[in-house]
């Protein structure tokens, strides 16, 4: 007979009785009142823990007994069982006298309820501590109620927003959002499009950055027949389910605006080489043809899609003769960044270059000259987007391929507000001190034309402020 020598035993053992005290502490002083199907089985094994039962008047179930009740005797294996036990659905309806499937459906926020009912089956899930086994559920129904959600951008509020709304949509159906973003990476995007196939999502919303002649990452989202849906950028070439805006029409909405606005010589700061990007130039382009106006080439720079790319770009532009005294930029900001640096060089937005962005951001109105944007309907693409999902998720039956297109809305503030910046220095203007409700002093305007004097009165507000700053 051979024994094994002391070095080899002692790790075993320790870690026997290490696994033996951690799950007695945790049972004792962590984990919730057992289940019912426990009782009677191990517990009576303990008369510490029947006198703990007994006292235990609120419940049926036995409580949990306490180290110091027994420091003299050995470990009790009732609460190293009742560590690795967790309660179900079956112990809630077996306590409550009711079926596990008016348990299910409370739990899941699904079905007609009675309200006491529901009332009841949370309180009980909440004194147990009821935690749903989504391993097991995903066995069940084949699901594992996540859906993947790419970006190519955290930072930017447009995509935040756009995860804010997928996120409250699919909520209340039981699902959860995973989201990944990858940095405007044609690279990247295909390798999070995969670790998200991996991690079987029942659905994909994607913002994607691919251009029309890369579409494998689609073709091996079809071949595991995972159904998606594009948002905001349209792929060439993809037959998806698709939510956005005509971004031809962002395009032209935002240039025709500063040529109402007199602006002559427009340039347009353009995105990364996608769809909405190149759908935004053709409209810039579409807006001046229309108008009999020239679109140079020098006046057309990559913009890039941040407040710091469109911030260079903008110094580009500047040392141009002339320079443009309109821009139409990819985005709001890009379009923030071209704004410093316009102010930066010492010239005024918007009465020396008026500039217009795409997205209206939310804090597009709260910026030192309030910002001119094209509104496309940020939540509500979140919003199409995660119901068309989950209609293609729980359908039984193909769905075809779905395209929704929202109409853009200008949304026009101070940064374009070229001409009538130009009728403000010609007016002849008296302005009076007043104070308005918080005791701000504002002025009145009175102008020779009356009808001017709407557009005219916040501009001279915003500038007599702003002159009073500076």
């Amino acid at each position: 007979m051979v024994i094994a020598p002391w070095s080899e035993i002692y790790p075993s053992l320790f870690l026997v009785v290490g696994l033996a005290l951690a799950g007695h502490v945790y049972a004792t002083d962590v984990l919730p009142t057992p289940p019912s199907r426990m009782h009677g089985s191990l517990c009576n094994r303990s008369e510490s823990c029947q006198d703990k039962n007994r006292q235990g008047k609120r419940y049926s179930l036995p409580v949990y007994c306490k180290v110091n009740d027994y420091p003299s005797k050995p470990l009790n294996p009732c609460c190293l069982w009742y560590a690795l036990a967790m309660v179900t659905m079956t112990d809630i309806a077996r306590d409550l006298k009711v079926s596990v499937v008016t348990v299910s459906k409370v739990l899941r926020n699904d079905g007609k309820i009675s309200p006491a009912t529901r009332k009841r089956v949370l309180r009980r899930a909440k004194e147990l501590n009821y935690q749903m086994n989504w391993v097991a559920r995903s066995l069940v129904t084949r699901r594992t109620y996540t859906i993947g959600l790419l970006l190519p951008n955290f930072t930017h509020p447009f995509f935040a927003e756009i995860a804010k709304s997928v996120a409250e949509t699919i909520r209340p159906h039981g699902y959860h959002v995973i989201i990944s973003y990858f940095e405007e990476d044609p690279e990247l995007e295909a390798r999070e499009t995969d670790t998200l196939l991996a991690r079987q999502v029942d659905g994909l919303i994607i913002a994607s950055a691919q251009s029309p002649n890369r579409v494998e990452v689609f073709e091996r989202i079809q071949q595991r027949k995972v159904p998606y849906v594009l948002i905001d950028r349209p792929v060439a070439g993809v037959n998806a389910s698709f939510v956005g805006v005509n971004n031809e029409v962002v395009g032209r909405l935002a240039t025709e605006h500063l040529i109402t606005q007199g602006c002559r010589r427009i340039a347009h700061l353009h995105g990364p080489g996608t769809g909405i990007a190149i759908g935004r130039l053709e409209g810039y382009r579409q807006a001046l043809a229309k108008h009999g106006r020239p679109a140079p080439a020098s006046y057309i720079v990559d913009g890039g899609y941040g407040d710091d790319t469109g911030y260079e770009a903008m110094r580009q532009l500047l040392r141009r003769h002339p320079i443009p005294d309109g821009v139409f930029c990819y985005n709001d900001p890009v379009a923030i960044g071209a704004i410093k640096a316009i102010r930066e060089s010492g010239l005024d937005v918007p009465r020396d270059i008026a500039v217009a962005g795409a997205g209206n951001v939310h804090y597009s109105d709260l910026l030192a000259v309030p910002l001119t944007t094209v509104d496309q309907g940020t939540s509500q693409i979140g919003k199409l987007a995660a119901e068309l999902l989950l209609q293609r998720i729980t359908s039984k039956r193909f769905v075809r391929p779905k395209k929704i297109i929202i109409s853009p809305k200008l949304v026009v503030r101070l940064s374009s507000q070229h001409r009538y910046v130009e009728k403000l220095e010609h007016a002849t203007l008296s302005i009076a001190p007043t104070k308005n409700s918080i005791g701000r002093d504002l002025g009145s305007v009175k102008v020779v034309s009356r009808s001017e004097k709407r557009h005219v009165r916040p501009l001279v507000r915003a500038l007599a402020i702003d002159k009073r700053e500076s």
